[in-house]
């Protein structure tokens, strides 16, 4: 029989983690240095100082062809070149939250371990440490989950919406937007999309993708845009490849050889369809005239099913499908955060994200319930929305 000490009632207790201190050094050194999901922020960086306000301002950096100078007689004056104002983008900073609770029940089973094992010489200490690793690391990459969407629905879709499909126990019909403008946003309707149904089966009647994707490139660069790259989504990017005319444009990238004949169409389509993956992508480089960024990050959400009676987790692509867009190199923006308040001295709490975050703990001895809970209020917020530019091909 084990012996524990009167009112003993606690997972944080046993494995040895009593202090706000010692809290915050596992949750650095423990937790943080053993965290398996990949934080995926390209071009975002975070901001040093953070906030006590939940309202931001930003300034969007346009990119701007250079003035030339004016010719004159010697002993006139220019006219003064035009000012123009900096344009801000402006909004408010969602405050993320996740949590893990320990109720009596779930208590009772890890007590039950905890007595085999120290009947086998097990280490009660060591399997609660465990625990709690596993615990504290679910929420802490919740959050970089949260993070990694968030930075590609600012790119890809230009804002984050949290609706019942990304958020569906939390805020609704609220978007935060990135402040692109509208002309730089090129949709293709009817009979001009790539693909006209979902599976991506039907070929629309007018479609002309390699032609689409070459304006879409060459128009940047008329601009005056050298220095990007385009990102899209890596799965609907090779079923956008499957395309007719992009399987005989990649074909006859590898041959310059082959004839424009009826045969020479079957020839070219077959030699883009035999591609693997990184050779389709490097000859779409070729073809198009800039590097493109696949991403594969997915992403899911917990959701209580009313059908199958049960909770399900469905995946998202975090990165919009059918979406296609040029996206200066180098920074495009910053991560706005709100300054976490500490609970009290008596409180247990713990920093993630380098101090940005919090995980706190509590203990109520009434219902005999334990939680960890955390929070981060931070925002991906581009400051060169201006230079980026969509071809939402679907």
């Amino acid at each position: 029989m084990l012996n524990y000490k009167n009112g003993f009632y606690s997972l944080m207790e046993q494995a040895g983690i009593t202090t706000r201190d010692a809290f915050d050094s596992f949750l650095k050194d423990v937790v943080g240095a053993n965290n398996s999901t990949a934080l995926k922020l390209d071009g975002f960086l975070w901001e040093d100082r953070m906030q006590l306000d939940f309202d931001y301002n930003q300034m969007l950096v346009e990119n701007r062809v250079g003035v030339m100078a004016t010719y004159v007689d010697k002993d006139s004056d220019p006219i003064p070149l035009g000012v123009k104002g900096f344009e801000l983008a402006g909004g408010s900073i969602p405050r993320q939250k996740s949590s893990y609770i320990m109720d009596e029940d779930d208590y009772r089973k890890y007590l039950i371990i905890v007595a085999e094992l120290s009947a086998t010489g097990g280490n009660a200490k060591t399997y609660a440490e465990d625990v709690l690793f596993n615990k504290l690391s679910d929420l802490q990459e919740t959050h970089n989950n949260s993070m990694t969407y968030q930075r590609d629905s600012m790119v890809s879709r230009a804002m984050l919406s949290l609706l019942n499909t990304n958020n569906p126990n939390g805020l609704q019909s609220i978007s935060f937007e990135a402040g692109v403008p509208a002309e730089n946003i090129t949709t293709l309707k009817t009979t001009y999309r790539w693909f006209t149904d979902a599976a991506k089966l039907v070929v629309g009647a007018d479609s002309d993708p390699v032609g689409d994707m070459k304006t879409f490139v060459r128009a940047a660069k008329s601009k005056g845009m050298y220095n990007f790259h385009l990102e899209a989504d890596e799965q609907s990017f090779y079923q956008d490849m499957s395309h007719p005319k992009w399987t005989e444009a990649l074909g006859r990238a590898t041959n310059s050889m082959i004839p424009y004949t009826d045969d020479g169409v079957l020839i070219a389509k077959g030699f883009g369809q035999g591609m693997f993956d990184d050779e389709i992508k490097r000859t779409f480089e070729r073809i198009i005239g800039a590097e493109i960024v696949l991403s594969k990050s997915m992403v899911a959400v917990e959701t209580w099913d009313n059908t199958l009676k049960k909770l399900t987790r469905p995946t998202l692509r975090s990165f919009e499908p059918n979406t296609y867009v040029i996206v200066p190199n180098g920074n495009i923006g910053t991560i706005k955060t709100v300054m976490p308040l500490s609970p009290d001295p008596t409180g247990i709490a713990g920093s993630i994200f380098d101090n940005k975050g919090l995980i706190k703990y509590s203990y109520d001895i009434k219902t005999s319930v334990q939680e960890w809970w955390s929070e981060l209020t931070s925002l991906c917020v581009p400051n060169q929305s201006l230079n980026m530019y969509y071809l939402k091909t679907k």
